[in-house]
């Protein structure tokens, strides 16, 4: 489906520019329009497994792994798409999926990962990006369970970090739990009858007993 849309897109651009009957003011901008349809993603549904194969199909096609700056052109997903998706950096996951593109130079310091992850920034961000993405009822027992396929546990993510457990990773990759907010007004419901109450209701009784009176006194005094 999304490869039969671009072609047609393709198809329909070539046949622009070949037209003669069109100004060129005209050509352009036609060719501009449907140029930008063929980069945008809101027309393919994508999903982690349609992202890996497009992103495959790429380097088959090339010969190359594609990089961050491959993912404009026509029929990639872009880098939101796969941050969305892959619940990482389009930059960290093409790493992860292509170990050609991590760089060539080796850093002693840096131990080998099999997610492409270069500096702690890239491990909190990794971090961050999972904790929000499922913070509702998230905790260190349930982000192992709940995380996306393919990125590390928060124990990987804590130990390359040097952080000693997971109110420091909390901490270090700047995340927090929603806070609750309490509803300042609490409205109690509770049995309506009180001795004040009772009190004042035997007054109004009271005071309409005496008016009624008066007002029979009165009634028989005009007569």
């Amino acid at each position: 489906m999304r490869k039969g849309i671009i072609e047609s897109v393709n198809i329909a651009i070539e046949s622009i520019r070949q037209r003669d009957d069109l100004l060129p003011s005209v050509k352009d901008a036609v060719i501009r329009t449907l140029d930008n349809i063929s980069q945008r993603d809101y027309y393919v549904h994508w999903t982690k497994d349609s992202i890996i194969e497009a992103l495959r199909d790429y380097k088959r096609r090339t010969g190359r792994a594609p990089t961050v700056t491959n993912l404009t052109e026509t029929g990639m997903p872009k880098s939101l798409t796969i941050q969305t998706h892959c619940g990482m950096k389009a930059s960290l996951f093409l790493k992860q999926l292509f170990p050609e593109n991590r760089p060539t130079k080796q850093d002693v310091s840096m131990r080998y990962n099999p997610y492409g992850f270069e500096t702690v920034d890239d491990w909190l961000e990794c971090f961050a990006l999972q904790f929000m993405k499922h913070i509702d009822g998230i905790c260190a027992k349930k982000y192992n369970i709940v995380r996306d396929e393919g990125t590390p546990t928060w124990e990987t993510i804590a130990r390359h970090c040097q952080c000693a457990n997971w109110k420091e990773l909390m901490d270090k990759a700047g995340v927090e739990y929603k806070k609750k907010v309490k509803n300042a007004t609490q409205i109690y419901v509770s049995d309506a009858g009180s001795p004040l109450i009772d009190k004042f209701e035997k007054l109004t009784k009271e005071r309409q007993r005496l008016n009624q009176e008066l007002f029979e006194i009165f009634g028989t005094s005009k007569k």
